[in-house]
């Protein structure tokens, strides 16, 4: 099946430092991930590998594991928590993997940054360039409409949300949002569930419905890699749609 995708990211969270005492490592994961990322073409090429850097080190004679069986190392890829992000995977040349809270037609630019930026690397991160970029979105997709729009009113969908809102530092809070632990917040009515659909905030119905939207809503927006997923507890008869 080949190789598995390689993708590190960095601690988007508040607040979070080495351990108790420690001042929050936030402004400097930049440069550790930056230096880290340099090096790991060097960590599956060589059997003896051996570093001293100015945020890890190791002596000679390492066998960093895993690493690549059949000549080439797997595709790379990095999370995007901020619209710099993007841009950042483009120039590297990997790919951009991120989750989203916004209509489909507003991460426009993000991609579009990404695939300039690409277009210009000419030092890709290892061996060859990943040109793609993959967005998740929300979907709930049933064999019966009521029961999918019920489960996307139910108030405990807003969960996740309020969390990013909590503890995510580069995704900007909204005036009013809830954030944990303030119980969260749900679709209040049918008008605002559609509104959430038609917008490309979601996707939500039957199979039929939900392929519709995809191809109306979200298709024009996924060049490259769209990844549609359910937050919520799994019910025995959710389908999945392709």
């Amino acid at each position: 099946h080949g190789p598995a995708p390689y993708g590190p990211g960095r601690p988007p969270i508040r607040g979070a430092s080495y351990g108790p005492g420690r001042p929050p490592f936030r402004g400097a994961s930049k440069a550790m991930w930056n230096e880290v990322m340099a090096e790991t073409p060097r960590m599956w090429a060589q059997r003896d590998y051996s570093y001293e850097g100015e945020h890890f080190g190791l002596p000679p004679n390492h066998d960093i594991l895993p690493e690549p069986l059949y000549g080439t190392h797997p595709p790379s890829w990095v999370a995007c928590g901020s619209p710099a992000t993007f841009t950042t995977a483009g120039s590297m040349g990997i790919g951009a993997i991120a989750f989203n809270f916004e209509p489909a037609p507003a991460l426009e630019g993000r991609i579009d940054s990404c695939k300039e930026a690409i277009a210009e690397c000419s030092e890709p991160h290892g061996s060859y360039m990943n040109d793609n970029v993959m967005m998740t979105n929300a979907v709930i997709c049933l064999d019966g409409r009521d029961r999918a729009r019920e489960i996307a009113l139910t108030p405990v969908r807003g969960y996740l949300y309020s969390m990013v809102c909590l503890y995510h530092d580069a995704i900007a809070e909204p005036e009013g949002a809830p954030t944990g632990p303030e119980p969260p917040t749900g679709l209040p009515e049918e008008a605002t569930l559609d509104f959430a659909i038609d917008a490309g905030y979601m996707l939500c119905g039957t199979p039929e419905e939900v392929c519709g939207s995809w191809r109306s809503r979200m298709w024009p927006w996924a060049p490259t890699g769209w990844c549609s997923a359910c937050p919520t507890r799994a019910s025995p008869t959710r389908r999945s749609s392709r």
